[in-house]
C-alpha cells in the first residue's frame, strides 16, 4: 500500500535510502580517536622520559668515572707508598689519608648525581623505565658504599669491587632493554 506521496506507509519515510550516520557510529569513532591521540601522547611522554633518564644516567657515570680516574691515579701515584713493605709507616699513613681524603670529596658528588636521576618523573606505568632507574642506582649505590668503605678504611677499601661490577653488569642488561637493545647507546653511556 502506499500512500500519495509515494512512501509506504509500513517501512516509513526514508527506508529504501542507504542508512545515515547514526550517532552511535560518531561516537566510536570520537573514542578511536580518542584512544589513538592517547596512545601517541603516551609514546611522546615516554620517548622524553627515556631521553631525560637517560642524559641523567650518562652524566651520574661521568661524576663515578671521574671519581674512579682520581682514586686510580692517587693510587698509582701512591704505589709505592701503599705495597712496599720497607715504606715508612708515616708516610704509608698519608698515603691512605690521601685516599680516604679523596673518596670523601667524591661521595657527595656521586650523590648529588643518584639524585638528579631518581628526580626524572617517570609515568608509574613505564615501569621498563622506572626498572632502568632502579638497576642504575643500585650501580650508584654500590660505587657510594666503595667511596664509604675507602673513606673509612682505605686500606681496604678499594679492594671490594665485586659489588660494583655485578651493579653495573644488571644496569647494563636493564638499560639495553630499555633502548630496545641498542647496545652502542648503552656502551656510549655506561662504557
Amino acid at each position: 500500500m502506499r500512500e500519495a506521496g509515494g512512501v509506504d506507509e509500513l517501512s516509513g519515510p526514508g527506508q529504501d535510502q542507504a542508512p545515515g550516520i547514526r550517532p552511535r557510529h560518531v561516537l566510536v569513532v570520537l573514542l578511536l580517536g580518542l584512544l589513538v591521540a592517547g596512545l601517541v601522547a603516551d609514546l611522546r611522554r615516554h620517548e622524553r622520559e627515556l631521553d631525560e633518564l637517560l642524559r641523567q644516567i650518562a652524566s651520574a657515570e661521568q661524576v663515578i668515572r671521574a671519581s674512579q680516574a682520581s682514586l686510580a691515579s692517587l693510587t698509582d701515584y701512591q704505589s709505592a707508598l701503599l705495597v712496599r713493605a720497607d715504606a715508612p709507616p708515616a708516610a704509608r699513613a698519608a698515603a691512605y689519608d690521601n685516599l680516604a681524603r679523596d673518596a670523601a670529596r667524591w661521595a657527595p658528588q656521586v650523590r648529588a648525581a643518584g639524585q638528579q636521576v631518581d628526580s626524572v618523573r617517570l609515568l608509574p606505568w613505564h615501569d621498563r623505565l622506572e626498572r632502568t632507574r632502579t638497576a642504575y642506582d643500585l650501580r650508584l649505590r654500590a660505587w657510594s658504599a666503595l667511596l664509604e668503605r675507602t673513606r673509612a678504611d682505605p686500606a681496604a677499601g678499594l679492594d671490594g669491587q665485586g659489588d660494583v661490577s655485578s651493579a653495573l653488569e644488571q644496569a647494563r642488561l636493564v638499560l639495553t632493554e630499555a633502548v630496545d637493545g641498542d647496545t652502542q647507546r648503552v656502551r656510549a653511556i655506561l662504557g
